[in-house]
């Protein structure tokens, strides 16, 4: 322990590392460390947490570090949430929705790629109410998150959340819906639930949401007639799809 207060700081953060990889028999040290002003120190402190048996006692920092100003920092926090989820699902979820909700966006790409995301796409009947829950939600950052959680959820599942979502005025969440059907389109079982989607995207009030829908149709080769209602009953032809349509801009590229 007296390392960490040696004069060279290599030797101080390599205590801190090997100190914090034991956060029960250490809580002190480490309740200390996350508070510090050193955003490095607050990093490498909150990396070992997830190695912490008693989750009571950790869960409260948790609670401030999902919302650390420092990138690393909160980035760290929500890969410490996935991999403690299994252990306690209600109580990391309930930390997990401060960061889903949060007003800084970076904190909600954290939130969506190193926790929701995992966590959607592994979860079951109750993960999927708690889904439905954010797409209707008054909450714009919420929506925001769940928007951008979906890239391993089975598209069929999406669908409910994706009308949803369609129906707020979130320029930016409508646009991302358009993307995700893009994405996943081949992997719909029934196509006609995505082209619905896509017709609905046609008819938005916003241009950038109109055009994201237009860029999918054009690289999916859909012909103008597939986006036209179809019926729900009878028989419905599925549309010709290119068997290697051009992909939708990166991930990280349609915020």
């Amino acid at each position: 322990r007296g390392l960490v207060s040696d004069t060279s700081r290599e030797v101080r953060m390599t205590a801190i590392s090997i100190l914090s990889e034991d956060p029960d028999r250490n809580l002190d040290l480490v309740r200390k460390w996350v508070q510090s002003a050193d955003p490095e120190v607050r990093c490498i402190a909150t990396q070992s947490l997830h190695l912490a048996v008693k989750l009571k006692a950790i869960l409260p920092l948790l609670k401030k570090l999902v919302v650390d100003p420092d990138t690393d920092v909160h980035w760290a926090a929500a890969s410490v949430l996935y991999d403690i989820y299994d252990r306690s699902p209600k109580e990391v979820l309930e930390v997990g929705k401060i960061m889903a909700a949060y007003e800084d966006q970076d904190v909600r790409w954290a939130a969506a790629m190193s926790f929701c995301e995992h966590v959607f796409a592994d979860g079951g009947e109750q993960v999927f109410s708690l889904m439905r829950q954010w797409s209707k939600s008054d909450d714009a950052y919420l929506r925001w998150t769940l928007a951008h959680s979906l890239r391993f959820v089975l598209p069929d599942k999406t669908v409910v959340l994706l009308r949803n979502l369609m129906k707020h005025d979130d320029t930016q969440v409508r646009r991302r819906v358009m993307w995700q059907i893009w994405d996943k389109f081949s992997s719909f079982t029934n196509p006609h639930l995505a082209i619905e989607l896509l017709h609905v995207g046609f008819q938005d009030p916003e241009p950038a949401v109109r055009q994201m829908a237009r860029d999918a149709v054009e690289a999916l080769g859909l012909e103008p007639e597939a986006l036209q209602p179809q019926p729900r009953r009878g028989d419905r032809s599925l549309p010709k799809i290119p068997v290697d349509p051009a992909p939708p801009p990166p991930f990280g590229d349609v915020s």
